[in-house]
């Protein structure tokens, strides 16, 4: 058997790639959803990102 470039083969049935699939999307709308993170004014003076921006430079974060 001779494989042709660009195809994947997998083992699993049909309910394996349904698993697959959904774990995919649960993956996806958990990156989007941690894209936008809400902080209080006094969680952001604490937080790991505002000390490296200060590090870079950065002192004022309004403009």
């Amino acid at each position: 058997m001779d494989a042709q470039p660009g195809h994947v083969w997998g083992c699993g049935d049909k309910t394996s790639r349904e698993v697959q699939l959904d774990i995919k999307k649960w993956q996806i709308k958990e990156a989007e959803r941690q894209r936008t993170v809400k902080l209080t004014a006094a969680d952001w003076m604490d937080h790991p990102d505002r000390f490296l921006l200060e590090l870079g430079g950065r002192q004022n974060y309004n403009n």
